[in-house]
């Protein structure tokens, strides 16, 4: 009989848990054509996968940003991945794929609602 190896947490990994550190919101919108990085577990991976793409646009409910547009597709599953910039600061929650005639695009709630909805819910 196969004994079962227990997964430990990323707080329980000696190798892991040195690297989490709590999350930094950046809330300004950037420039088009910033370089960002989404990292997640698409597609049932239990190893998580990282892609890059650009600032393509921003929605904008009032004057702050809502949705950050991302010219690259996601996979399935990355629906709840940090979108990042290259220092690490978070500017969003991955939502959605792109589809149609927009399905090289990628959407994210973008980092100043997550910080709004956080306050307004502690």
């Amino acid at each position: 009989m196969r004994a079962v190896k227990r997964i430990l947490t990323p707080f329980e990994d000696r190798e892991v848990g040195g690297f989490i550190r709590p999350v930094s919101f950046e809330v300004a919108a950037q420039p088009d054509g910033t370089a960002l990085a989404f990292t997640g577990f698409p597609l049932d991976n239990t190893t998580p996968i990282s892609a890059k793409g650009f600032v393509a646009a921003y929605h904008y409910h009032s004057t702050t940003p809502d949705e950050v547009l991302i010219d690259k597709n996601a996979w399935p599953g990355a629906s709840g991945s940090p979108l990042y910039l290259a220092n690490g600061r978070v500017v969003g929650m991955m939502t959605k794929t792109g589809t149609g005639a927009a399905s090289g695009l990628s959407h994210a709630r973008a980092a100043a609602r997550i910080v709004a909805f956080l306050h307004a819910h502690p």
